[in-house]
């Protein structure tokens, strides 16, 4: 049997930037690589990016796949963040895109009121 290979790449901001964890696991080993993004990108520019500096790409050095370490997510967590994407998802589409933490806050308003 061939060895899984897998990737991951997660986008988040580590002030005062935004960056990007590229994770891969390829024949037991696992690698990992920061990128900068700067301002916030767009998914279309994180994938040309990805596209037109794959190979210029630093990443650490390997170490074995199976001592890697998984986050666990805490149930009552993982059963809020169910319950307020389902009520984002049930919103009209005439209630305004969210921003400027409104998801948030309505989450937070939602979850008050059904006692979760």
């Amino acid at each position: 049997m061939s060895p899984v290979s897998q990737s991951n790449l997660t986008i988040l901001f580590d002030e005062p930037f935004w960056i990007g964890l590229y994770e891969r696991t390829d024949g037991g080993r696992y690698e990992v690589c920061k990128i900068t993004f700067g301002a916030e990108p767009k998914d279309c520019e994180v994938y040309e990016f990805l596209l037109k500096n794959w190979h210029k790409l630093k990443f650490s050095p390997p170490i074995r796949a199976d001592a890697t370490i998984e986050r666990k997510v805490n149930p009552k967590r993982r059963q809020r963040e169910i319950h307020c994407l389902s009520l984002y998802l049930s919103l009209k589409p005439s209630a305004g895109p969210p921003g400027n933490g409104w998801y948030r806050r309505r989450c937070h308003e939602q979850t008050n009121r059904s006692g979760l």
